[in-house]
């Protein structure tokens, strides 16, 4: 899952750089405007698809930490980091979704001459910009979280097989 996660998170980012080239082309006649707002609308949609499928992860692999430390099987701390995680990424991830949700309403505005072009192409790149940043973070606690998913896995499973052969329950 956390490999997926990486290369989803770099395909959407450097879709989006695209989308905001696809844009400045379109200004200067080299491609049709429609190529923008379709790059433009369908980017954000799957950036915003992968940063729910990050949040939920975290969220998930969470839980299951949660029950492992708590049936004293690995260290509290290892699952307290992974709060730490989600405290430092969640915050990012929210500004990135509120970004992306915004840049192709304020485009729309823009079409409607009802927004300067400035305040689009500003929140494009600080769509981009956030995005970016939530992604490397993101990569770098997904490393470090799978680590210790698989250390309480594997001290779950061995716990497990004690239980199994004492006969317990």
């Amino acid at each position: 899952m956390a490999g997926f996660l990486n290369i989803f998170g770099l395909l959407c980012a450097a879709a989006m750089a695209a989308a905001l080239a696809l844009g400045y082309m379109a200004s200067m006649g080299i491609v049709s405007i429609s190529s923008h707002m379709v790059a433009g609308v369908v980017t954000p949609l799957a950036a915003i698809l992968g940063l729910s499928i990050l949040m939920f992860y975290f969220i998930a692999t969470g839980s299951a930490l949660k029950d492992i430390a708590k049936r004293n099987l690995i260290d509290h701390a290892l699952y307290y980091e992974t709060r730490t995680f989600k405290k430092i990424l969640f915050p990012w991830i929210m500004g990135a979704i509120a970004l992306l949700m915004a840049t192709p309403v304020l485009g729309a505005a823009f079409d409607a001459k009802k927004m300067p072009l400035i305040v689009h192409t500003l929140s494009g790149w600080g769509a981009l910009l956030v995005y970016w940043l939530t992604v490397v973070r993101g990569m770098r606690f997904l490393k470090r979280n799978m680590d210790i998913l698989n250390e309480a896995s594997a001290a779950s499973d061995k716990a497990g097989a004690k239980t199994s052969i004492s006969g317990g329950p």
